[in-house]
């Protein structure tokens, strides 16, 4: 077929997190929130990274799309500048998305990408696998294949400012009460001075940001709730690795 391409690729799938239920509270409040996370993606293509050998403009090297709540992203190769470039541009739309109260959880994936850009379709098992660990934890964090681990280590890629790796292990919580030990991205450790709380973090001020969107704490389910737990307990295990924190 004219303008298939099948390659291997990175691949990355993110959840607006709450968006159906924050939709059927205010729908301008949640079309506010959709429309920020369009506009932090435009802000963050336009960043230059530096990789080893060369500079990247990240969005050169990766394609988004959005769908409803739903954000996909691919690379345009499969080389080292494309994994440094989904790393980077993932973990920045993490923290920004969450300094403008849109939670998000995802994964990222590699494998053979099937895409036509003429008829604007894309499949392939990278983005079923991003799709079944994005879905499967509950937290707000983004977990990372196996294989894009291996990639990652192979390289050497980028680390944080003092050395430490971005792609760590982590004893992830499942849905159905369930934890499973895997690799997932540090996107706290490059942020830590977007805090705007005091340190280590409490599950209720963390929370209070999203108020607004998804109502108060007390009126979530128990789900839900257990979502933010999570994701605080995270935020604080990265902070304790880092003696940021007793």
């Amino acid at each position: 077929m004219s303008g298939e391409v099948k390659q291997n690729r990175y691949v990355a799938y993110f959840d607006m997190l709450g968006l159906k239920s924050a939709t059927k509270r205010d729908p301008a409040i949640a079309w506010e929130s959709l429309v920020s996370l369009r506009h932090s993606m435009d802000e963050i293509s336009k960043l230059v990274v530096h990789v080893q050998d060369g500079d990247v403009l990240l969005k050169n090297r990766v394609k988004v799309f959005i769908l409803a709540d739903s954000v996909l992203l691919f690379t345009a190769e499969d080389s080292h500048y494309d994994l440094t470039a989904i790393l980077l541009l993932t973990s920045e739309l993490f923290a920004k998305c969450l300094s403008k109260c849109v939670p998000m959880r995802g994964a990222i994936t590699h494998g053979e990408l099937f895409y036509n850009f003429d008829l604007n379709l894309f499949a392939g098992r990278p983005f079923v696998r991003a799709y079944e660990l994005e879905k499967a934890a509950n937290w707000s964090g983004i977990v990372v294949d196996e294989v894009v681990a291996e990639k990652y280590q192979e390289k050497n890629l980028p680390r944080t400012l003092d050395g430490k790796p971005l792609i760590i292990n982590y004893n992830v919580p499942l849905k159905d009460n369930m934890i499973e030990k895997m690799w997932v991205l540090d996107w706290v450790t490059p942020h830590i001075n977007s805090f705007k709380t005091s340190l280590p973090v409490k599950v209720d001020n963390y929370y209070a940001v999203f108020a607004n969107v998804f109502g108060p704490m007390h009126q979530l389910s128990e789900e839900v709730k257990q979502k933010y737990i999570n994701t605080v307990a995270f935020i604080n295990s990265i902070l304790v690795r880092d003696n940021l924190v007793g």
